[in-house]
Order: C-alpha cells, then sequence, then structure tokens
C-alpha cells in the first residue's frame, strides 16, 4: 500500500468500527449529502460510548483516534492501530477473568441480549 493512502485506510477502519458497534443503519451524521459531506470534514462523530452505553470507553477512544481531524492525533501506522487493540484486548480478557461466576453470567446474559 502506498504510504500516503495510510492515514484514509486507518479513517476507514474508525468509520467500519464506529457503523459496526453503532449500528449498520446508523451514520456518524446525520444529514442530506451535501451536508453529511461538510460533516464528515468539519466534525467529529458522537463517542461509540455516548450511543451505546455498553462499548468500553478504551474502545470508544481507539475509533475516536483514528477518525480525528488532526494527523498528529491519528496512528501513524497499522501496526500502532494493532498494538493498541492487542492491549485492549489483554485488558478487556483480564477484566472479564476476575469476574466471579454469577457475574460471568450476567456479562452472558447482556451479550445475548445486545446481539439479537
Amino acid at each position: 500500500m502506498d504510504t500516503s493512502t495510510l492515514p484514509t485506510a486507518l479513517s476507514n477502519s474508525g468509520i467500519v468500527f464506529w457503523i459496526t458497534l453503532v449500528g449498520g443503519s446508523a451514520l456518524p451524521f446525520e444529514a442530506g449529502p451535501l451536508e453529511l459531506l461538510q460533516c464528515i470534514l468539519q466534525n467529529r462523530p458522537r463517542p461509540v460510548y455516548e450511543i451505546r452505553r455498553d462499548t468500553p470507553h478504551v474502545i470508544s477512544a481507539i475509533i475516536e483516534k483514528l477518525l480525528s481531524k488532526q494527523p498528529e492525533a491519528r496512528y501513524n501506522s497499522a501496526a500502532g492501530l494493532q498494538a493498541d487493540l492487542v492491549e485492549c484486548q489483554k485488558r478487556l480478557s483480564a477484566a472479564v477473568c476476575s469476574l466471579s461466576d454469577e457475574e460471568n453470567e450476567v456479562v452472558a446474559l447482556i451479550f445475548a441480549y445486545s446481539t439479537r
């Protein structure tokens, strides 16, 4: 991949993550076609955790970094994104492993309900 297209590819990943977590029919901005283009260029989408309260802040922060308007605030490489995703997975796995059996049952019920 040409390195000049990497920021676009990473930003596109952020959009895919955002839509996947919020819902397939939702868009980060509500507007008509011309207004939508202007919103994409000028505004940040709402953080995922504001729309889906069950989304861990760390995941929302990764998506916000992918969608940042300031180049210096974005990921410099796919390896940086991968490192953050791996660390996120480790922390979330550790948090789930530390739950009691009763808490694990509640998490399983919430997950089953949210994926319907």
